[in-house]
């Protein structure tokens, strides 16, 4: 025979005395509770509340270089890049006028991809920790956030356009409704329809579930971002975006940051290949987004306990 147990009427739930370690892993705790604030109060300090609202109705936004206010980092990092492909390539390639690449498809356009760009220079950890860019990204994935993969992409002319997609690369439908894995990509040269930029289509990341294939087609919806070089263009991973083909001579060339809340795996193991150099030059912050740091184990990738303070709830986790 089924049996139940039922709550007697009127009488309040016994209070829970739960372990402490318990309390700050699985429960709302005072430290976890304070994440919305801190995101929040990052947000309005930096003035980046329309770009807060832009993720919330748009599923995407742009960071003007005056809001990167990174200095002539954007500058210093398009040389590093182009340095990197003139290794490859043999010639450096003329972001303006050159047509001399001859590039095979890629998954995201034809051009030139640079994979793990990170480890290759301390400039890119630089980017990485740009704190505009930052504050969007854990506004979507929370203070424990940790960086999915990172690389560079010199997009050249072609008359292939990128089919609308998601980066819930592999997740089947319908999503949660907020986001999961997000992107920020620094635009190095400028932005256009001409220029192949990327395009999204708004309020996309509130349908929760990949486009189909004849919606991925039919970009008849889509808006073609315009931003100068120095830009840095954020989404979540559930908006449905694309890139138009580029029809202006040269290259277009972005670099890519994917993150990821802390519980997926990241599509790069960047705790395994980080070097002790890199995270004593940064702060605690490049510790967690390189996956050192974990919420639940209280160890780092190493065995080691750490004394992990970041929030974990709610939107914010």
């Amino acid at each position: 025979m089924a049996t139940s147990v039922e709550q007697p009427v009127g009488k309040a739930l016994p209070k829970l005395n739960a372990r402490a370690e318990f309390t700050g892993l699985f429960l709302p705790s005072d430290s976890h509770d304070g994440a919305e604030e801190r995101v929040m109060a990052e947000i309005l300090e930096l003035g980046l509340e329309r770009n807060a609202r832009e993720l919330d109705n748009l599923g995407y936004t742009v960071l003007a270089p005056e809001q990167v206010a990174a200095g002539d980092l954007a500058d210093r990092l398009r040389e590093k890049l182009l340095d990197f492909a003139e290794e490859n390539l043999g010639f450096r390639p003329d972001l303006e006028n050159g047509d001399q690449i001859k590039a095979e498809i890629t998954a995201i356009g034809r051009g030139h991809f640079m994979p793990a760009v990170m480890f290759k220079d301390p400039l890119f950890e630089q980017a990485l920790m740009t704190r505009s860019v930052l504050a969007l990204m854990t506004y979507l994935l929370g203070e424990n956030c940790v960086l999915s993969s990172n690389s560079a992409m010199l997009k050249v002319r072609a008359p292939e356009k990128l089919e609308l997609h998601t980066d819930q690369v592999g997740q089947p439908a319908p999503f949660p409704p907020y986001a999961q894995v997000a992107n920020a990509t620094w635009a190095l040269s400028d932005y256009s329809p001409e220029d192949g930029a990327i395009k999204f289509v708004p309020g996309s990341h509130k349908l929760a579930r990949h486009p189909t294939v004849g919606e991925a087609i039919d970009d008849s919806s889509a808006i073609t971002i315009s931003a100068p070089a120095g830009s840095v263009i954020i989404w979540s991973g559930n908006t449905w975006h694309g890139a138009a083909p580029r029809t202006n001579p040269g290259g277009r060339l972005s670099l890519i940051f994917l993150f990821c809340r802390w519980y997926l795996m990241p599509q790069m193991m960047h705790r395994q290949w980080i070097s002790q150099e890199a995270l004593a030059r940064n702060d605690d912050r490049f510790t967690v987004l390189m996956g050192k740091r974990s919420p639940y184990s209280g160890l780092d990738s190493d065995g080691q306990p750490v004394d992990f303070t970041l929030g974990q709830s709610s939107k914010f986790a």
